[in-house]
């Protein structure tokens, strides 16, 4: 299936399409009201269950109004204090129904934290990815992921996210990458995502994914980044797990919310101050 399309409408940027079957407001500025008459020509001339959105507190009774609701929350998101609310609408009463298989994996998720340093096995090593190295890198999420909400299979796509400011972190056994991220940067506010985490099977078990995490987390707090998040798998206790383990503060579920690994996915928001 085509990847989903990436769009400006006024000042705010959307993603929309039958991949996730959603309208994802990405970013949320101007005129609320006249973005959310786009969204609602969107949904009803292509038949989309759901409306996700990351939404300023300042607006969240406008959308409240249309039948949002807030699904999870980052705490002084915004340089001004103000917190980001994850808000959603449901156009399908089926997609509102959250899958009683993830209810296992915050329990998963609660243990005492470890602030020990993560170390690398010695065979294995690390580093911030150059642009010669995409190719391997769209190779690797080819081999992990069936599908994903973004086209980071794409060697083109990876090139502009990383023109666009994404740092790229890559754990290598020899010259051979077989595990990387990413952190989707917001310079306004000082705040990154971590996502895109993807291991190759045959090298699984290593605490990659915390140790990627700590990299990142290294490399924006010396760039000045105030608020880290990500949006993760509800599934996949590991994930989960490795930003308990790094101090990240569980805040909600974004249920039947995107399109990874072949299926649409509830995702689990976790979040913390740099």
């Amino acid at each position: 299936m085509a990847a989903d399309k990436i769009e400006k409408v006024g000042g705010s940027l959307i993603q929309h399409g039958k991949l996730n079957d959603r309208v994802y407001i990405m970013k949320a500025s101007g005129d609320h009201e006249k973005l959310l008459k786009e969204i609602e020509s969107l949904c009803e001339e292509n038949g989309y269950s759901k409306v996700f959105g990351k939404i300023p507190a300042c607006a969240s009774e406008t959308y409240s109004k249309k039948g949002f609701e807030c699904e999870a929350m980052i705490p002084g998101y915004f340089n001004s204090g103000e917190d980001l609310h994850f808000m959603s609408k449901f156009l399908d009463k089926d997609r509102k129904s959250r899958y009683e298989e993830n209810d296992t994996t915050l329990e998963a998720s609660n243990f005492n934290l470890e602030e020990s340093r993560i170390r690398l096995p010695d065979e294995y090593t690390a580093r911030s990815l150059k642009k010669e190295d995409l190719k391997s890198l769209a190779g690797l999420y080819s081999q992990v992921f069936q599908s994903y909400p973004f086209p980071i299979t794409r060697k083109n796509f990876l090139e502009k996210a990383m023109g666009d400011g994404t740092l790229y972190v890559g754990v290598f056994e020899g010259e051979k990458i077989v595990s990387a991220s990413s952190a989707e940067i917001d310079w306004e506010n000082r705040a990154a995502e971590l996502t895109d985490f993807a291991t190759d099977p045959q090298h699984a078990g290593n605490n990659f994914a915390a140790y990627q995490i700590q990299f990142l987390e290294d490399v924006l707090r010396n760039e000045g980044f105030q608020t880290l998040y990500t949006i993760a798998r509800a599934k996949s206790i590991p994930i989960n797990r490795a930003f308990a383990k790094n101090g990240y503060e569980y805040s909600g579920t974004l249920v039947k919310n995107t399109h990874i690994a072949g299926n649409i996915e509830d995702m689990n928001v976790w979040h913390k101050k740099a």
